[in-house]
């Protein structure tokens, strides 16, 4: 997909898409906030949803209440966060334990920035985090890049139409299926849809391998190197490939404050009993 505008961008993107729906009389109307104005699904499982009223989901249909981004699992930045205000919906600091939440800060270390293995563990939260590689592909010859497949495709007929041929997929039948009813000028009628079924053959096609990538500009083949994107860069033909996994130290925001609170109201208990020492 790709687009371009003339002008100004400002009204409409180079890339526009329109969705909307009938109103039963034959006209197009708004979607209502709730229903659902674009899907992206694997299969049957939708994993990008945005609703009418801009609302977005990410690998969840679960609406609640009106938040603008609701997202069913972890989020990963590089850059920074800024909202008004952040709901801690985290677990409380675990109770019973023989020490104070004091103690625990005061074993911090903190030298040029904050070590992490140091903070409590009830506010450290790691995250493993794959690791990629560009790795340069190695050229092979076309005879160990291509392969003969037998594909299914259609029957392609030529016909003559007022003394020019014409090619086209040869009708095995018309499908119908009822959809429901709609409203044509002012009477109700089966919504009748229509799909047309054209004969298949087999045929023998040479293509290359999956494990292949061919380089349009310079007509090569190259051996790929496992899953991911190719690409070049500084005139090679490179790979981004999945090589492993890391654990990225980070911390859990809402325990910290948390913690931050209960030291306070210990300190602050603290503090009570030396005033009760010191004017008994």
């Amino acid at each position: 997909m790709s687009g371009y505008v003339e002008n100004d961008p400002s009204v409409y993107g180079a890339i526009y898409m329109q969705g909307a729906k009938h109103d039963g009389a034959g006209a197009l109307t708004t979607i209502g906030d709730s229903g659902i104005l674009f899907n992206i699904a694997n299969n049957t499982s939708k994993k990008f949803t945005i609703l009418g009223n801009g609302n977005v989901l990410v690998g969840t249909t679960t609406v609640v209440d009106d938040e603008k981004l609701r997202v069913n699992g972890d989020i990963y930045g590089d850059g920074d966060i800024s909202a008004l205000t952040f709901t801690d919906r985290a677990s409380p600091i675990p109770e019973g334990r023989d020490k104070t939440v004091l103690d625990d800060i005061m074993k911090i270390k903190i030298v040029g920035t904050e070590d992490k293995s140091t903070l409590p563990d009830y506010v450290q939260s790691n995250q493993s985090a794959t690791v990629y590689e560009d790795v340069e592909l190695v050229e092979i010859l076309q005879s160990e890049a291509l392969e003969t497949v037998e594909v299914s495709q259609d029957v392609i007929v030529e016909t003559t139409d007022k003394g020019k041929v014409v090619k086209g997929k040869l009708l095995k039948e018309v499908k119908q299926e009822k959809k429901g009813y709609k409203l044509v000028e002012g009477v109700v009628t089966e919504d009748i849809q229509e799909t047309s079924v054209y004969e298949q053959e087999i045929v023998s096609k040479v293509q290359p391998k999956t494990s292949v990538h061919f380089d349009s500009l310079t007509g090569k083949f190259y051996q790929k190197a496992g899953e991911g994107e190719v690409k070049k860069v500084d005139g090679k033909i490179v790979q981004t490939i999945k090589t492993g996994t890391t654990i990225e130290e980070g911390t859990n925001l809402g325990l910290s404050v948390s913690m931050l609170i209960v030291a306070v109201q210990e300190q602050q208990k603290q503090i009570e009993a030396l005033k009760k020492k010191l004017n008994p």
